[in-house]
């Protein structure tokens, strides 16, 4: 979960997050936090690296870091738009 500074852009800034080696996706979401990403690594020393690379964007002002433990969904349920349907 990341947190843009008031004057800060987030799609550019999600941008810069993406292209960071490790990070799979990026979401700007709503609420207490601006960003969200998803990130995959295979050592928390590695982790902690992809974190330093987003602390370190201009325009992030702090990160909150949740570790999944385990995962459970329903391979039905497909949130993505449609675009070809509007």
């Amino acid at each position: 979960m990341i947190n843009s500074k008031i004057e800060s852009y987030c799609p550019s800034i999600a941008k810069k997050i993406v292209k960071i080696k490790g990070v799979e996706k990026v979401y700007e979401i709503s609420g207490q936090y601006d960003l969200a990403a998803i990130i995959f690594a295979p050592s928390s020393r590695e982790i902690n690296e992809v974190i330093e690379k987003i602390r370190s964007i201009e325009g992030v002002e702090r990160t909150y870091t949740c570790i999944v433990l385990d995962s459970h969904y329903n391979d039905s349920v497909n949130f993505r738009v449609d675009k070809t349907r509007r």
